[in-house]
């Protein structure tokens, strides 16, 4: 659409865009830019598609006027600068429902943890926990296995122990293994200080 269509001429543009301020100008002055323009106006000064338009005004960064499809035009560029630098800022993301900063910090943290858990990992400080229960498991039955065998070793460097010796010294591995048992019956608390794999 031309500017000649719009309402608007190639000066009244190149003022609306450089001559925005506060102040007041004389009625009649040649410079004297329009209070309102019609959203086709807007889009076109604001080098956006009348779409877009809309929807800033319906998100409240864009300034109506009581005339339908007309804005406040000096409210209205001021608004949409401020929210293009609260996005060029990079507190709120475009569309203005992220809040760009907390959400950079939150990636931020989560990619130093994932580093740690990798450098960790790399360092052999962490294994997975199927690796760790598979080495505990055996560790667990080679135990058990020593304790048990305990009365038959004792039997071979002491020739001299009669069977009534070794069946207590057999009852003692046993009980040893049951009190194990009872103190392994609850599972392990995690400590939360202690990064898992």
């Amino acid at each position: 659409m031309s500017s000649a269509a719009s309402g608007l001429t190639d000066d009244d543009l190149r003022r609306l865009s450089s001559a925005i301020v506060d102040t007041p100008r004389p009625e009649g002055s040649v410079n004297r830019l329009p209070s309102t323009v019609h959203k086709r106006e807007l889009a076109q000064l604001l080098n956006l598609c009348v779409e877009t338009v809309d929807r800033l005004a319906r998100e409240g960064k864009l300034s109506r006027a009581g005339k339908r499809g007309h804005f406040i035009l000096c409210e209205s560029v001021r608004s949409y600068v401020a929210h293009l630098q609260k996005v060029a800022a990079g507190r709120r993301s475009a569309d203005g429902s992220h809040d760009v900063a907390a959400e950079s910090a939150q990636l931020k943290a989560a990619q130093r943890q994932l580093i740690g858990h990798r450098m960790a990992r790399e360092r052999a400080e962490l294994i997975p926990a199927s690796e760790a229960l598979a080495i505990l498991s055996d560790v667990v039955r080679d135990t058990r296995d020593a304790i048990l065998t305990l009365p038959q070793r004792a039997k071979g460097e002491l020739p001299q122990l009669l069977p009534s010796e070794l069946a207590i010294l057999d009852r003692l591995a046993r009980d040893m293994l049951r009190e194990l048992a009872d103190l392994g019956s609850e599972p392990p608390t995690l400590r939360r200080d202690v990064p898992h794999a």
